[in-house]
């Protein structure tokens, strides 16, 4: 028998061997921000956003009977954004709520095959209120929710494979009353396995990744499904310790089918492998060769969707409402390398020669483009210390003949040279290094032309502690391909003063291209190259001649333990054909203090952009603070 006050605390004993509260951590935090935007283009556009953003997490774990058995630990975020918006042609209130939780199980992660569950969910509100019912009279709010599932099991038995599996599920629908309506669904899925395993003479590992997407737009009519599988094995052989010879292939399949009243598909897919071999004959002798191949499978088809009114509109000429118009082509790369080398004592000299061989089998029709080249090579390198100096130069060279997808041929050489000059002076490192590199080969050729460059660098200590470093570069190419010939010259130059508490850097760079081709003649008399640069910059970019010089000035100082400032400014300016200019600034300048559990961040930014269209400039000021309260 025992009594009352006994039994309940025999009782709270056993409880708290069952479960264990292993950290309980909490953090508030508040955010606020300033935004202001300019635009001048013959009249005057302004807003004006004011931003605050309380913030609440919470982070727990709890293991039950012991940590190595069960575990559990759950976050919890939730963040609110809370927005003022003014402008001259609306003004309205933005309440924004983001939460997130997650929970990861592990169970017997004290044995060999811990298996970790987890799952997460996000959920996140969007909702506008207009102040000015003449301008916009309606709410608009946008809501989402995403939910994750996902697993991870890792088993490591003694004498056999290592087997490792992850997989996750997500699931995500945004829906809302916004003003060109949202309603769409999409899920997610990802499964990889994975097996290897280690002898003494001889490695594996296996591979597999599935990754497939499904999404639905139903406002529009639209959905589309893809999915990628990909299956990689490779192996590792040392017979002896000269030699090492690698095997691995692949294979994998990209398929892609959408319908909007008109259902396509296409597909990609192939089988390939990789071989090497390594072999050291001697200290001085090393024989190395290398073989890839891959045949790949392109698919792609057009039908009518059964039951769409749409799908009558799109039928070809000749064709009924129901045909299908389908492509398939196979096509086979392959490349192989192979060179034999010679090292003098202690490696400071080496000759080797060589073969290249290169076959991309492309389409037989459209514009001519590489299609096998096959090359001789030689190679030679050699270094030396004398005087205090480290010296290094070197030289290669190729010469064999190429063949474009039409069944032009034609001769193919290609040289090179390179060197470095280094050395150190009690306090002080310096060193020169400099290339060039001549191609001559046929139109069809993806390079051409020549280049090389040349630099300089200087590091030397101004006290114990502190040192100060150059850098100056200068580099030329020259194109002359299908559609356009032109050359790049590139000059930049860089100084910079470090200790253990700061670190400030000064950066400039010039380049200027000029391009003269097919391209560019057809492309500047028919459309103006603001227009083509603003619209795909990553296309056009190198059409045109251009001028751009960069500034950019960082520095970084720890004025107090934990505490650092910071400050950052970059100036671009862009000359295009035609006379069109664009010029950037950017400027940054905060603080970061963090004390313990209090994290504070303040900063203001600021971006200009000014072309012969407008100038737009947006300043942002922003005061973030965070405190985390640990309960053990």
């Amino acid at each position: 028998m025992c009594t009352a006050i006994a039994c309940l605390a025999a009782a709270g004993r056993t409880e708290a061997q069952v479960f264990q509260l292993r950290g309980l951590r909490t953090a508030l935090g508040v955010g606020w921000e300033q935004a202001n935007n300019t635009v001048a283009d013959g009249t005057s556009f302004g807003y004006e956003d004011n931003l605050f953003s309380p913030l609440l997490t919470l982070q727990g774990s709890v293991a039950v009977l012991d940590p190595r058995i069960f575990n559990l630990d759950a976050t919890v975020d939730l963040r609110l954004n809370l927005r003022e918006h003014r402008s001259e042609g609306s003004s309205y209130d933005d309440d924004d709520r983001i939460g997130n939780a997650r929970f990861d199980m592990t169970f017997m992660s004290g044995r060999g095959a811990p298996l970790r569950l987890y799952y997460s969910l996000s959920d996140s509100r969007f909702q506008q209120r207009p102040l000015t019912a003449d301008v916009m009279p309606l709410d608009l709010a946008r809501f989402g929710e995403e939910r994750t599932t996902g697993f991870a099991w890792d088993a490591s038995p003694r004498r056999l494979p290592r087997v490792q599996l992850t997989g996750f599920r997500t699931r995500r629908r945004d829906y809302g009353n916004m003003l060109a309506g949202q309603d769409n669904n999409s899920e997610t899925v990802r499964l990889e396995a994975r097996a290897n395993q280690t002898h003494k003479f001889i490695r594996y590992d296996v591979n597999f990744t599935r990754d497939s997407t499904a999404f639905d737009y139903p406002l529009n009519e639209v959905s589309s499904d893809q999915a990628v599988d990909f299956l990689r094995a490779g192996t590792t052989i040392t017979p002896a310790k000269s030699l090492a010879i690698d095997v691995s292939g692949r294979g994998s399949r990209y398929d892609f089918t959408a319908g909007d009243g008109v259902k396509r598909s296409n597909g990609f897919g192939g089988w390939g492998g990789d071989s090497a071999i390594r072999w050291n004959p001697s200290t001085r002798w090393e024989v190395t060769g290398t073989y890839s191949a891959s045949t790949n499978l392109a698919e792609l088809a057009l039908s009518s969707a059964a039951g769409a009114e749409t799908a009558r509109q799109v039928t070809l000429p000749g064709t009924t409402d129901d045909a299908t118009v389908s492509f398939s082509r196979r096509s086979l790369y392959q490349e192989g390398t192979g060179w034999l080398q010679y090292s003098s004592a202690g490696r400071s000299a080496s000759v080797a020669i060589g073969g290249h061989a290169l076959s991309l089998d492309p389409f037989p029709f459209g514009m001519a483009t590489l299609d096998l080249l096959r090359t001789a090579n030689a190679r030679a390198d050699y270094r030396m210390t004398a005087g205090g100096f480290d010296m290094m130069v070197g030289a290669d060279a190729a010469y064999g003949s190429v063949s474009s997808s039409r069944g032009d041929q034609s001769d193919y050489v290609e040289g090179g040279g390179r060197g470095r000059l280094g050395r150190s002076v009690g306090r002080m490192r310096f060193g020169l290094d400099g290339g060039a590199r001549w191609t001559t080969a046929p139109y069809f050729y993806p390079v051409g032309g020549e280049s090389w460059y040349a630099g300089a660098e200087a590091d030397f200590g101004v006290t114990k502690s502190a040192r100060f470093r150059l850098a100056a570069k200068e580099s030329f190419m020259q194109r002359d391909i299908v559609v356009q010939r032109g050359d790049d010259r590139a000059s930049a130059y860089s100084a910079g003063i470090s200790g253990p508490r700061f670190d400030v850097t000064y950066e400039y760079l010039d380049t200027d291209s000029t391009a003269v081709g097919l391209v560019e003649t057809w492309l500047l008399q028919e459309m103006r190259p603001d227009q083509l640069l603003l619209t795909r910059p990553d296309m056009f970019g190198l059409l045109y001649a251009t001028t751009q010089r960069t500034r950019m000035l960082s520095a970084r100082l720890n004025v107090a333990r934990g505490l650092d400032v910071f400050a950052r400014g970059r100036l671009d300016r862009r000359e295009y054909v035609g006379g069109y200019e664009l010029d950037q600034d950017v400027a940054q300048a905060g603080i970061v203090w963090g004390v313990r559990q209090l994290q504070v961040e303040a900063g203001w930014e600021r971006f200009a952009y000014t072309s012969a269209f407008a100038t737009s400039t947006n300043e942002r000021l922003y005061v973030r603070v965070r405190r985390d309260i640990l309960i053990r």
